[in-house]
């Protein structure tokens, strides 16, 4: 019989499914008279529905990428019969049925017992067969009977070629199957989101619950944006999780949408500065984002909301995202808080970042050669009020704001 099956394996999972398709082949090549081949073709996106409840009442739709695997032969047609199925009679299950792809065995043979229509010997067996011509129709033979119709001298190789095409067959066709979510878990493939899905959920989690950066959510214990994002698509079916859900969907509104595609575009269009904004202009020109990446995909929502001088909730901020002075200028400025502070080693020694903004909201950088000091015994921190003079080093845009960048600064502490 011509086989000519096609199969979706993940696409995570192509090179470790391919080798075991390559073992199973090269057994099949040992029985002369079939031949079996593959071909990997091109990736596909799937969509799944998952249900987060066992109601099924909140749900969301998961994608996830294969490759198409396309295998081509000819399996061995002996006396004109061709095998379909190998039939395993279990004393508790009954028969279970283990046919090659794309043959379907008659529902008589079901329920018909372990007779073997060659001798007429009705015994236990563990295993019977279904075979077939275009002449006689179907047949159910024991192990025994079985060379009889297909006519190789040696019925325990056909019986092991037809195991290890169903097993093949099996291997590939399963692959596809997504319910077993320990099956995915274990690197199987990747799972993505929604772009836009991802970024309506992440505008409604901050109505509700405000913005949480990973920074702060480690420093105060309690879980960031990113991570209550993640519990939304997460495959908890808790009811703590169900009314979660369902305060977030009731956060969502259609005129977000607008909002979205203006992020979007920003993001496809912005120059790739750093790491950061190449990675979420990455991002904005797929309409799929991989799980790993959908903390950066949430980050996107407050950056942009920086550059459009609103803060992380959206409402407008009286921040000043403009540049300060030109290059070379010596400055005097006043009233600066000291945002952060950090600490970097480097090859030449340590160097201490120091953050600042002024009281219009402007950004100011100072890259000084060791921690700065109020007084002998005591260090500025983070929060402290400063006076500072210095120059202008360089102007420089991270997340959407502006930073000018400043060097040989004098600091007096304001508070």
């Amino acid at each position: 019989m011509e086989e000519k099956q096609s199969f979706l394996i993940p696409s995570g999972k192509i090179d470790k499914v391919t080798k075991i398709f390559d073992k199973y082949i090269k057994k099949l090549l040992t029985f002369k008279n079939g031949i079996l081949s593959y071909t990997v073709g091109e990736e596909v996106t799937k969509s799944f529905i998952i249900s987060h409840d066992e109601f099924g009442v909140f749900q969301s739709t998961v994608y996830r990428k294969f490759r198409l695997v396309t295998f081509d032969g000819v399996a061995p047609k002996l006396r004109g019969w061709e095998f379909i199925a190998r039939l395993d009679h279990d004393r508790e299950l009954g028969t279970m049925v283990n046919a090659i792809p794309g043959k379907e065995v008659p529902l008589e043979y079901f329920s018909k017992g372990q007779t073997c229509d060659h001798c007429r010997v009705n015994r236990f067996r563990k295993n019977t067969f279904i075979v077939y011509s275009e002449v006689e129709g179907f047949r159910q033979v024991g192990s025994t009977c079985i060379a009889d119709f297909l006519g190789h001298k040696s019925p325990e190789e056909i019986l092991k070629f037809y195991r290890n095409m169903v097993e093949l067959y099996t291997i590939a066709g399963g692959a596809e199957d997504w319910e077993d979510d320990r099956y995915w878990s274990s690197g199987c493939s990747r799972d993505y989101n929604s772009l836009k899905n991802v970024l309506s959920v992440t505008i409604a989690v901050i109505r509700k619950e405000g913005w949480v950066s990973k920074a702060k959510a480690k420093i105060q214990n309690i879980p960031s944006t990113a991570d209550i994002v993640g519990s939304y698509f997460s495959y908890d079916k808790s009811e703590n999780n169900r009314l979660f859900r369902k305060e977030v969907n009731e956060l969502r509104s259609d005129s977000d949408g607008d909002f979205i595609e203006k992020l979007i575009k920003y993001f496809k269009e912005v120059e790739e500065t750093n790491s950061y904004l190449h990675n979420v202009k990455a991002l904005a020109a797929r309409n799929l984002v991989p799980v790993e990446y959908r903390g950066v995909a949430v980050s996107m929502v407050p950056t942009f909301r920086k550059y459009l001088g609103e803060l992380s909730d959206g409402t407008k901020s009286n921040l000043l995202n403009e540049y300060y002075g030109e290059l070379k200028q010596k400055v005097e400025l006043n009233g600066l808080k000291i945002d952060k502070i950090i600490a970097i080693e480097g090859v030449f020694g340590s160097v201490s970042i120091y953050k600042f903004t002024s009281p219009k909201g402007q950004l100011f950088v100072w890259f000084a050669s060791r921690p700065q000091k109020v007084s002998d015994t005591v260090f500025f921190s983070e929060g402290n009020v400063v006076n500072l003079k210095g120059s202008v080093k360089g102007h420089n845009e991270y997340n959407g704001r502006k930073e000018t960048i400043l060097t040989r600064c004098k600091l007096v502490l304001v508070k």
